[in-house]
C-alpha cells in the first residue's frame, strides 16, 4: 500500500513538471514548518461534517534529500522516514503510517519574510474516517 501511494503521487509530481523545480527548494536539507487554520471532516452517518479547526503544531522535515526523495519526519517526539517528490510547484513530503496518512506540500513561492506558503493534509482511519487540512508556512534552516 506505501508503495502504491508514493507511486501514485511520484507519478502526480512528475506529470506536474518535476523537473522544473528550482531554486531553495530544490537543494533544501531542513525546514521547519507551523500550521494553525484549517477543517476536519469526518463522515456521520455516511455525510461529510466540516468544522473550524486551529492544529498549532510545528512539523520539522530534516536529512532532506530532494534528489534520492527521501527525509525525516521530526514531529510529537517522533521521528518517521518520509517520501519526497519535486513539481514545478514546489515539494510534497508523504508520510504514510499504519493509520495514517499525511502530505505537505511546501509551495516554491517564497513570501516577503522569506517562508514558503504550505498545506499539509491528514487523513486518519482510527477510531472513525477523517480527513483534516491545515495551512501556514515553512521556514528554510541551515
Amino acid at each position: 500500500m506505501k508503495r502504491l501511494l508514493g507511486s501514485i503521487v511520484g507519478c502526480a509530481a512528475l506529470a506536474a513538471g518535476a523537473q522544473d523545480l528550482s531554486g531553495e527548494l530544490a537543494t533544501v536539507h531542513s525546514m521547519r514548518c507551523t500550521f494553525g487554520p484549517g477543517t476536519r471532516t469526518t463522515w456521520v452517518a455516511g455525510h461529510p461534517h466540516t468544522v473550524d479547526v486551529n492544529l498549532d503544531k510545528y512539523i520539522v522535515f530534516d536529512s532532506i534529500d530532494v534528489a534520492a526523495g527521501t527525509a525525516n519526519e521530526l514531529v510529537d517526539l517522533r521521528v518517521d522516514p518520509a517520501r519526497v517528490f519535486r513539481s514545478s510547484f514546489g515539494l510534497i513530503v508523504m508520510d504514510v503510517r499504519s493509520t495514517t496518512f499525511e502530505m505537505t506540500t511546501i509551495f516554491a513561492s517564497p513570501a516577503k519574510d522569506g517562508t514558503f506558503p504550505a498545506a499539509n493534509v491528514r487523513n486518519l482511519g482510527d477510531p472513525v474516517a477523517s480527513s483534516e487540512q491545515y495551512f501556514g508556512s515553512c521556514k528554510l534552516q541551515s
